[in-house]
């Protein structure tokens, strides 16, 4: 299989869901507010403090 056709449609497959995303990002933001954010950054410091435990251990 040569190397061009697959790696265009992963590049179209990206562009179009990271379009979606920050389109509906941008929608979803205005509606729940700060509150989303924080909850995110609260998973990902768990999901750190998981990593460091399972390295360490």
């Amino acid at each position: 299989i040569p190397i061009l056709y697959p790696s265009i449609i992963i590049g179209i497959v990206a562009f179009v869901m990271t379009a979606l995303g920050m389109f509906f990002g941008e929608k979803l933001g205005k509606i729940v507010g700060k509150r989303v954010e924080i909850v995110g950054g609260l998973i990902l410091i768990g999901i750190g403090v998981k990593i460091v435990i399972d390295h360490m251990a």
